[in-house]
């Protein structure tokens, strides 16, 4: 037990001094005003790897996998649990093996967050088993995401009871934005239910409308957000839900706490660069006042 809280002193130490580099309301909000042809100018000046710059500097998935690489090395070496490296490097574990496995349906090059020929603990056969013959890009998507969830939730187990609420609350997340964009597209209700992931803190009974979550104190203001479309704000928004999940430890050097609060935000800064990278590459509008920094948090 003293290892793994000098263990932890140590790595939440590393993370307050990363946490002073992450860019703060102000920056994010500069970087969102600026032309899109110095936009990466600018982030290098904020301290963001720019290796491949000189190779195509309009890459912004490649840009972005290189910051990754980057946090996912720190991760690994200094996480002080095995299951809490894992479930923080998931996402990009998971997202990588579904590119891998996506790749053999099309000639379209990917670029791969951990440059892993075999994402670590991944088991592709495993997850495509039930997809059958030909199985379309969405079906794909939710079996992986599915898969990663269920993963998550095991380790949470291995975390704390905390730990195991804000996995719950990643799973409703993802099925608000499930909802949400079945509602674009005009499914119907048997169809958009069929797109949720079990084992959420809402029951799948409740996800009938947006409108009908409403009622839900936790998501009220993030779900007004979505439904007026502000994808952003309510991308924002649901990072400072996760986050005030595990606030009550976000200061104590004995706990997680401090770690996960800077990995979690700078995943968020991450997310909130691409948008406004994206944004700018093709021309769309963007509501500069939505994106928030470290200072917010």
């Amino acid at each position: 037990m003293k290892l793994i809280t000098s263990q932890n002193i140590y790595s939440n130490t590393l993370a307050e001094y990363q946490s002073s580099k992450l860019l703060s309301s102000q920056k994010l909000r500069r970087i969102a005003d600026t032309k899109y042809s110095d936009i990466y100018k600018l982030l290098l000046d904020f301290g963001y790897n720019g290796d491949y710059l000189n190779i195509n500097s309009y890459d912004v998935d490649l840009f972005l996998s290189k910051q990754i690489k980057q946090l996912a090395k720190f991760i690994k070496e200094t996480a002080t649990l095995n299951a809490l490296a894992k479930i923080l490097l998931n996402p990009f574990y998971y997202s990588d093996a579904k590119a891998i496995y996506k790749k053999q349906f099309s000639d379209t090059e990917v670029t791969l967050y951990l440059d892993l020929d075999n994402p670590l603990g991944v088991d592709t056969n495993a997850i495509i088993e039930d997809l059958g013959e030909n199985p379309t890009a969405k079906e794909i998507d939710l079996a992986f995401t599915k898969a990663m969830h269920n993963e998550n939730l095991l380790l949470a187990k291995q975390i704390s009871p905390t730990f195991i609420e804000y996995t719950k609350t990643q799973i409703d997340i993802d099925n608000i934005l499930s909802l949400y964009r079945s509602s674009r597209m005009g499914y119907n209700k048997e169809n958009a239910r069929e797109e949720l992931i079990e084992g959420g803190n809402i029951s799948l009974e409740e996800f009938t409308s947006l409108d009908n979550l409403l009622d839900n104190p936790i998501f009220e203001e993030s779900l007004t957000a979505l439904i007026t479309n502000d994808i952003t704000n309510f991308r924002s928004l649901t990072n400072e839900i996760l986050l005030d999940i595990l606030k009550k430890n976000t200061t104590n050097f004995l706990s997680f706490g401090p770690f996960i609060k800077y990995i979690l935000a700078q995943i968020a800064e991450y997310d909130s660069v691409r948008q406004i990278l994206i944004a700018k590459k093709n021309n769309l509008s963007l509501n500069i006042n939505s994106f928030g920094g470290y200072d917010d948090l």
